[in-house]
């Protein structure tokens, strides 16, 4: 993730952030320069791409254990 990247998804959790508190989305977007359908994008790709280096990580541990369950036996 580059550096604009990074700010721009600060922003959308920052504005994120502020709806959950109770502010409206639209609202709390403009304060910060973006528009809410941006802002509900960028947090979904970021959730997305967690999602899939979990997987990842879960995919590599399982293989893993299936390496030493077979060293084992």
């Amino acid at each position: 993730m580059d550096y604009r990247q990074r700010q721009n998804l600060e922003k959308a959790l920052a504005v994120r952030e502020e709806y959950r508190k109770g502010k409206s989305l639209r609202q709390t977007a403009r304060e910060f320069g973006i528009s809410h359908n941006w802002v509900w994008g960028a947090v979904r790709r970021q959730n997305q791409s967690v999602i899939h280096a979990f997987r990842q990580l879960t995919d590599m541990l399982d293989d893993r254990a299936k390496a030493e369950l077979n060293d084992k036996y």
